[in-house]
């Protein structure tokens, strides 16, 4: 029998999830793409659903085990199979087909470059994947044999001349397993990569924060500084229109990897400029509140830094004990999650 709050918790944090990557895309998304590049952008607020759904799926499956109404098989199946889709074929085909926008040219030409290179990359991940496959798709399992007299087979647990061989047992995995596999190596790589990443830069973004958190000035203080980020905003202006100028036959875009290179330079001055205004801004006194909320989330940033690097350094400590160490001197942060597990578990009763 279906369980209709499972189903109805489901519903709403696919509705949640969806809202929320669109709202991310509308936020981080270039003001030169407001309103254009309506593909690319379906395919980002699809591909972060998608990602989100893939990290939802195992509590789901274990809150599904009790009769949930979900055929988790069939929906691992397809989660997979559209990662393996969107991973493959619909982002890479997505990149190029948005690198390889020309203003002089139409979208006909668009497409077939976009699909040249996707047949490409399709080729060389069909040998390579196909290659894999033939020499690396089998799998291994430990076991160990035991081997004895007809009449002290009977029951291994008792058996007095029993012989142990341990070895190994090799069978090939079916296509569709290797291809899941290949997946997850990928995705659980890029996660520690990310992750590795995240887990030094979230913390050390956050003390920066803090380091260079607005501070209290008074109005003159104020009009000076502003004056001088007018300065600057106004040689960004003069700097932007001469570029604009210059690609005005590629309909203000640039056209050579230079003059990518030329504005992505700029781009990055003026999204500097405009972290120093909006610090600026948030400086001069413009009320109580306001006053009291910046300086509550710069102490804030502090307290979640200096968290998040004790957070990161004992879970690289956990990472050292547990695959450097042999035996592990101390269970360390599995006390703590086994403790929560049984908390939970609790509480659900």
């Amino acid at each position: 029998m279906a369980n209709p709050v499972l189903i109805i918790i489901a519903i709403i944090m696919l509705f949640l999830i969806v809202l929320a990557s669109f709202y991310a895309l509308v936020y981080f998304q270039s003001e030169e793409d407001k309103n254009t590049a309506w593909f690319p952008k379906i395919v980002v607020i699809f591909s972060m659903t998608l990602t989100c759904v893939n990290i939802l799926m195992l509590p789901l499956d274990v809150a599904n085990r009790d009769g949930g109404g979900f055929p988790m098989d069939i929906l691992w199946i397809v989660t997979y199979v559209l990662t393996g889709a969107l991973a493959i074929v619909v982002i890479p085909f997505t990149i190029f087909y948005y690198e390889a926008e020309d203003p002089t040219e139409d979208n006909v030409d668009q497409i077939k470059t976009a699909i040249l290179w996707e047949f490409g990359t399709l080729v060389i991940l069909g040998i390579v994947t196909t290659l894999m496959y033939l020499f690396l798709g089998v799998a291994e399992v430990p076991v160990v044999k035991l081997s004895a007299g007809w009449q002290d087979a009977q029951d291994y647990t008792t058996c007095n001349n029993c012989t142990t061989h341990n070895t190994i047992v090799q069978y090939r995995v079916s296509v569709i397993l290797y291809i899941i596999s290949m997946l997850t190596f990928v995705g659980v790589f890029l996660f520690i990569l990310f992750g590795g990443i995240g887990m030094a830069a979230l913390p050390i973004d956050l003390l920066i924060s803090f380091r260079y958190r607005p501070r209290y000035m008074t109005a003159d203080e104020f009009k000076q500084a502003k004056m001088k980020i007018g300065l600057r905003a106004g040689a960004l202006v003069e700097k932007g229109n001469k570029l604009k100028d210059k690609w005005a036959s590629s309909g203000g875009r640039p056209r050579s990897r230079r003059d990518r290179r030329v504005y992505n330079e700029f781009r990055a001055d003026v999204f500097v400029l405009e972290e120093e205004w909006k610090r600026l801004d948030k400086s001069y006194n413009k009320g109580l509140g306001p006053h009291i909320l910046t300086v509550v989330w710069t102490w804030a940033q502090l307290v979640l830094g200096l968290s998040g690097i004790i957070i990161s350094i004992l879970w690289l400590l956990h990472i050292i004990l547990y695959q450097v160490l042999r035996p592990p001197p101390t269970p360390f942060l599995n006390t703590l999650f086994i403790e929560l597990t049984v908390l939970l578990d609790s509480l659900e009763l």
